[in-house]
């Protein structure tokens, strides 16, 4: 209700400071234990790709509120999500169980693929038409601002299942989390500060930048 009379990067503001610093850290602090003898026994290496993937998906939401603002909610979501899954889903098993695929529950996975693939399609295509009658046939090149908008989203779509790859190569640090002590069931709740912090910097950089 209240946060319609906001600007858009005072709301980004928020959603990064409670959802990538407070969350994670309490997250973090009630699930993980001895979690600063943790992370000051971890390697700069250790620290490396999950924060390097973090920061391509900290890009990517980013690039999701703006999509959100040009494309709206029905389709700018459709089409993020939509290649997120798809990417995140098929990325990890190509690198780390490629096996997977050539099983039932593999097949049962490429046919959701295949209707994830068709989804994002019928969405781009029915966006296409609502902007073609949204546009005066008068105007000289219509559509430019909706292909503009929609390679947006598309990049976003294709950087936001860096946040998997960061999970997936911070298997390191899940590791070390349960020979300290914590459950395996919450071992990843060990990643998702390092990741959540490459998230941070560019998500803070621009919503200061916006508001000076």
């Amino acid at each position: 209700k209240f946060i319609r009379k906001w600007q858009w990067e005072n709301m980004w503001l928020v959603f990064t400071v409670v959802s990538l610093v407070l969350a994670p850290a309490v997250l973090t602090a009630l699930t993980v234990r001895d979690a600063a003898g943790l992370y000051s026994s971890l390697s700069p290496g250790q620290y490396a790709l999950p924060f390097i993937f973090g920061f391509g998906w900290g890009i990517a939401q980013v690039l999701f509120g703006l999509s959100i603002a040009r494309l709206g909610l029905a389709l700018g979501y459709g089409i993020i999500v939509g290649l997120g899954a798809l990417l995140g889903t098929l990325t990890p098993i190509l690198f780390q169980r490629i096996e997977v695929l050539g099983t039932g529950n593999g097949a049962l996975i490429l046919c959701g693929v295949a209707v994830m693939v068709a989804g994002i399609a019928v969405s781009g295509k029915a966006g296409r038409l609502r902007e073609l009658e949204s546009t005066s046939t008068a105007q000289a090149s219509p559509g430019t601002g909706y292909a503009a908008a929609l390679a947006v989203a598309v990049l976003c779509g294709v950087m936001a299942p860096m946040i998997n790859f960061s999970l997936a190569f911070g298997q390191e640090i899940a590791d070390e989390a349960i020979r300290r002590g914590t459950s395996p069931a919450n071992a990843a709740n060990a990643v998702w500060p390092v990741a959540l912090a490459g998230g941070l910097a560019p998500n803070l950089a621009y919503s200061l930048y916006m508001l000076g």
